[in-house]
């Protein structure tokens, strides 16, 4: 073990003392607790969605801490996922008997400020969440969207969402800010407490059939393995995205290539190229930014984000995907995953913010060339 691994073990070992110390608190008892990383995290397909998120465009978890408490007859996990040295946003999930008529989730993203619930088209439901239970309102208050990390701040998509499992039950999954800590980190166990106990009298007592989830939930399949005794069926999808928007087989498929070539046109530039690019650039960016399994994509816009123009770092887009890659941190994600592209920022004018569904808010560097890149991300937000 090299003097990082070490560091890297020390991190991770005080977290979970201070994972188990809070949990204790709050009335739980550890039952059992596992660890994945290196092979067993990528075979995983239930922890795909979280390997493939690179939070913040620096972040991507190698290593996940699973945790299961127990509360007398009732069981939940926590999910712990690692950077390096760095704790990442963490999710706990357990069940509650009773059900929603649509599935739920906490988010900041009300039009006045502050968490509101989102319902989907169930407006009654969403009214009855945000101003029916002062119990929810103050639960929902005092809920966290952000984990500061450093000089670093993820900003949470979303913080609970609730959803029926199809058997009486609702599948409740809280995605962590940070509550507290200084050396360690706060993940929260009160609050979920809370949190369920004010959702119980909201719960019906009938059975409403299996709901998906408004955002996806990264550790679900986790939880019905190491609390329900549930294994997984089939991993087929292991690279699929399980928000990905189904095809209307009425409409004609879009050229996104085209489109993409299309926006960025009258923004090309020495490093932004789309319709001619620089044969040197393409080899190195196959070479360097786009991982083994994309290296034969169908590219249609580089972004070369070096000094000296040899594009082994830049943003690159296909028609389904951007990959990016700088200084050794790289970003990917689907371009059906953009929700709201936020524009440039930055001191230098060198980054653009965007959101993705269900994985929050991510940072792409753009070498001055910001104007370009949000013309194009803009165009392809559907």
């Amino acid at each position: 073990m090299g003097f990082l691994d070490n560091k890297a073990s020390k991190a991770h070992q005080r977290q979970q003392a201070a994972v188990i110390a809070e949990a204790t608190s709050a009335g739980l008892v550890l039952l059992e607790q596992h660890e994945l990383s290196g092979e067993d995290l990528a075979r995983r397909a239930v922890v795909s969605t979280a390997l493939k998120a690179f939070i913040g465009g620096r972040l991507a978890p190698d290593t996940l801490q699973i945790f299961v408490f127990g509360a007398g007859d009732r069981r939940g996990i926590y999910v712990q996922p690692y950077s390096g040295l760095t704790p990442l946003p963490g999710e706990h999930i357990v069940a509650l008997p009773g059900t929603l008529p649509a599935p739920a989730a906490l988010t900041d993203e009300a039009i006045f400020g502050g968490p509101s619930w989102q319902t989907g088209p169930d407006k009654v439901l969403a009214k009855r969440l945000n101003k029916g239970s002062p119990g929810l309102r103050s639960v929902a208050k005092r809920t966290r969207f952000e984990w500061a990390t450093g000089l670093t701040k993820i900003r949470l998509a979303w913080a609970v969402q609730v959803v029926s499992m199809g058997d009486g039950r609702s599948l409740v999954a809280m995605q962590t800010g940070r509550y507290g800590g200084i050396t360690t980190y706060g993940v929260g166990f009160a609050q979920l407490a809370s949190l369920c106990q004010a959702l119980g009298p909201i719960l019906d007592g009938g059975t409403a059939p299996p709901q998906r989830p408004l955002h996806p939930i990264h550790h679900q399949e986790l939880f019905l393995e190491h609390a329900l005794g549930i294994k997984p069926v089939s991993h087929d999808d292991f690279d699929a995205p399980d928000h990905e928007a189904p095809t209307d087989p009425g409409l004609e498929p879009v050229d996104r290539a085209a489109v993409i070539q299309s926006l960025v046109q009258p923004h090309e530039s020495g490093r932004l190229h789309s319709r001619s690019i620089p044969p040197k650039k393409l080899r190195n960016v196959r070479a360097s930014v786009l991982p083994p399994a994309a290296r034969d994509a169908d590219v249609v816009l580089i972004l070369d984000l070096t000094t000296f123009g040899s594009a082994k770092d830049a943003v690159v887009l296909t028609p389904t995907q951007l990959y990016c890659k700088e200084f050794g941190e790289r970003v990917d994600f689907a371009l059906s995953e953009l929700q709201t592209v936020h524009g440039v920022q930055g001191a230098l004018a060198d980054k653009v913010r965007v959101t993705l569904r269900g994985r929050g808010e991510v940072v792409i560097p753009c070498a001055g060339e910001g104007a370009g890149l949000v013309a194009v991300l803009e165009g392809l937000v559907g």
